[in-house]
């Protein structure tokens, strides 16, 4: 039997509590990216978010997304096997 190797990209994300909120504008998003690769050291930035915002203490939430360097393998084995083996009692 040929098996498949399907290689995926994991995304990964981290909730972070900003401070420079004048960056959070939408004209300003190529300056927040770079502030923030530059600060998390995460050079593969691939989106961000703003959740929610303080502007009595001049701060919000970001959730950075970003693809990770490592690559997961899944083989078409892996899947059967696991398919199989459902918890049911059947």
């Amino acid at each position: 039997m040929l098996e498949k190797v399907w290689l995926l990209k994991h995304e990964s994300s981290k909730l972070i509590i900003y401070e420079k909120i004048n960056l959070i504008r939408e004209e300003n998003y190529d300056e927040l990216v770079k502030d923030l690769q530059e600060r998390t050291g995460i050079k593969k930035i691939n989106r961000v978010e703003v959740g929610k915002i303080n502007f009595l203490r001049d701060i919000c939430d970001l959730t950075i997304y970003y693809y990770t360097d490592k690559v997961h393998e899944v083989h078409a084995s892996d899947r059967i096997q696991n398919a199989d083996n459902d918890g049911d009692d059947d």
